[in-house]
């Protein structure tokens, strides 16, 4: 990576809690306050919210513009109970009635802390703490929402609303960044796009518990009680609560969109296959980069796994875990020591969502491919042009090309996998062979086999491939969270600028030179930013990605986006009508479009089928009875809203 790709991707690479600066007001004129805000708002937002366990009052965000406007925020409203004690490693309950009063800031799960060392791959940012991490209280009682919604709304009826997932590699990552200011999983720009359309929208985002902590299994865990991808069930929690509670906010619960990006992607595939659940709470979605490893051996790498952290907690059972206090520095220490040591074994991902045979009972490429998976009103699936790059090392051997293939699958059953990986891509040098195994497994892959699976039925399945500034080698994975959330409240430069303080990178005519032509793209006056954001909107309100109001954006070189469909050559299929989303042709203006229709030559059927006929060659559902000593853990009761 060169210096001026790496301090801007690895302040967003992995999607975890963003570098924070104070966005003072811009000088620059907005693209959406050229007119004032609409004068036909029907009814005002309820500012206070009634639960059985607390009362909630919402505060206006600021805001850097009196023209623009108002938005209110419900923080850090509890949705579920502190997953502590009995609760650890356990599905997440109901909040009892009348809780204390509950925290202010920004809170977040236990997450682990990254080195800071320029050659560790997939590092989102250099130096630890990031900036505003001192306005994040991390803590195990942390399954806390935000709810952003427009103060006047427009319509007459019930709103439609968006659920976002965080990313974070399923061990970092919150529902926000320490400072209002931070456009990264903040609702205001997309509340802002959907009232430019004359449409409402309101924005959750929770938390979900990283680690250890949310996404620990192995055969012994769950004889002992604990309960494989607990992520998921809070993450669900947190979906039956919208669906409980977000109407006395005037929000529909039956127009709910889940979105999400790399990990929190990964999550929503998870549940689009998820058995254990009748029906997955949303009509629509949005994914951004699935991302996540393939995890079905329980009684082998998990079950190590549990053993190792247990005993590095000074514990042998889960019930000695469970005895652990609130925020245990025993069983802090041990989930940063089984990343440490997983991280420099495997150059992956360590956690996420695992084949547990009752939520997950297989890996999501077989489901779908069997038609086991929940039908959807309309799906929207994207990946960027390099996934990749910000996960592996430059230069690698033979040898440590086999030793990494080797920890990702260690099982000696699956001998004959590896090598068929081996000769899949033995044309390429060991790095760009393993870079091609990581972004084919783990991330493109996945949107290939979800658009497979939807396609093949009645859901409208709109494809993007996200490749702004690919000539500079800076569509990386990540990167589209820009114009996703998209705020004219941020002053862009200024954070740009303190991603060059946190990478150490000096200041220069150069990297400020290049500053300034990001600002063009993703600042407060960004055509492509602004019509990127419209069209995401559109979807979550309609279905229709093409719903926009393009006047606002002042952009003249949009395509109508339709929905994808395959096309064949002689020897290959393709997903086709994909919408390209590039820097072509915007500031300054040049021959071209922003918006191209375009094959997608990322994800082929040879690519992808390979990985797919090797999970139905090599990895099966596991045996539910007790000879091979693989339980599953009921959820409990209480787990249902309304229970």
């Amino acid at each position: 990576m060169g210096i001026l790709s790496t301090f801007i991707t690895w302040g967003i690479a992995l999607c975890l809690p963003p570098l924070v600066v104070n966005a003072g007001p811009s000088s620059t004129h907005s693209l959406r306050s050229t007119s004032a805000p609409p004068t036909v708002a029907t009814s005002v937002a309820e500012r206070t919210l009634s639960l059985p366990w607390n009362a909630y009052t919402a505060t206006t965000v600021p805001r850097s513009k009196t023209s623009e406007s108002t938005i209110w925020k419900f923080q850090n409203v509890r949705f579920g109970q502190a997953p502590t004690g009995s609760l650890r490693f356990a599905a997440p309950q109901l909040p009892e009635s009348r809780t204390s009063a509950d925290p202010t800031g920004d809170i977040a799960c236990p997450r682990v802390t990254m080195p800071a060392s320029t050659t560790y791959p997939g590092q989102p940012y250099l130096g630890q703490p990031a900036a505003g991490d001192n306005n994040i209280t991390e803590t195990e009682d942390c399954l806390f929402l935000d709810v952003y919604l427009p103060a006047s709304t427009i319509s007459t009826s019930s709103v439609p609303v968006i659920v976002w997932l965080y990313g974070g590699g399923y061990v970092d990552g919150s529902k926000g960044a320490g400072d209002p200011n931070n456009p990264l999983y903040s609702g205001v720009g997309f509340i802002d796009a959907a009232q430019t359309m004359q449409r409402d929208v309101i924005f959750v985002v929770g938390n979900y518990r990283l680690g250890v902590y949310g996404w620990l299994a192995g055969s012994k865990f769950q004889e002992q009680g604990g309960l494989p991808n607990a992520g998921l069930y809070d993450q669900r929690l947190l979906l039956e609560w919208v669906q409980k509670y977000i109407s006395q906010l005037g929000g529909n619960p039956a127009n709910v969109s889940l979105w999400g990006e790399s990990a929190g992607a990964g999550s929503i595939m998870h549940h689009l296959v998820a058995k254990g659940w009748d029906t997955p709470l949303f009509g629509k979605a949005m994914l951004q980069s699935p991302a996540f490893e393939w995890s079905w051996d329980q009684t082998g790498v998990l079950e190590m796994r549990f053993e190792n952290f247990a005993g590095r907690a000074d514990c042998s059972n889960l019930t000695c875990l469970r005895e652990k206090p609130i925020d245990s520095p025993d069983i802090l220490e041990a989930n940063q020591y089984i990343f440490d040591n997983l991280r420099n074994e495997t150059r992956g991902f360590p956690f996420g969502p695992t084949v547990d045979g009752q939520l997950i009972e297989q890996l999501p490429v077989l489901s779908l491919a069997e038609g086991n998976y929940h039908q959807l009103q309309s799906i929207f699936v994207s990946h960027v042009s390099d996934e990749a790059e910000t996960f592996v090392y430059a230069n690698m051997s033979e040898m440590e090309f086999t030793g990494n293939i080797s920890a990702f699958m260690p099982q000696s059953t699956m001998a004959m996998a590896r090598q068929e990986i081996a000769t899949q891509y033995s044309t390429l040098t060991p790095a760009l062979r393993y870079k091609a195994v990581v972004q084919d497994s783990t991330f493109t892959c996945n949107t290939r086999q979800l658009f497979d699976a939807y396609n093949s039925g009645k859901t409208p399945v709109y494809m993007v491939k996200y490749a702004a500034y690919e000539s500079l080698n800076l569509a990386l994975h990540g990167t589209d969270l820009l114009p996703t959330f998209w705020n004219q409240d941020v002053n862009f430069t200024a954070w740009m600028e303190e991603l060059l303080e946190q990478a150490h990178i000096e200041q220069n005519s150069t990297t400020m030179a290049f500053i300034s032509r990001l600002n063009d793209f993703f600042g407060p006056t960004s055509q492509f930013a602004c019509q990127y954001q419209q069209h995401l909107v559109a979807h979550a309100v309609s279905g229709d990605p093409n719903a926009v109001n393009s006047s606002q954006c002042s952009i003249l070189d949009d395509v109508h986006w339709i929905t994808a469909m395959t096309s064949t050559t002689s020897t290959t299929t393709y997903v086709s009508n994909v919408v390209q989303a590039t820097d072509n042709g915007i500031l300054p203006r040049q021959s071209g479009t922003a918006f191209q229709i375009v094959p997608d030559l990322i994800t082929p059927n040879i690519v992808c089928d390979f990985w797919k006929q090797l999970a139905d060659n090599y990895i099966h559902s596991p045996t539910l009875d007790s000879s091979d000593g693989f339980r599953v853990q009921d959820p409990g009761v209480g787990y249902k809203i309304g229970q």
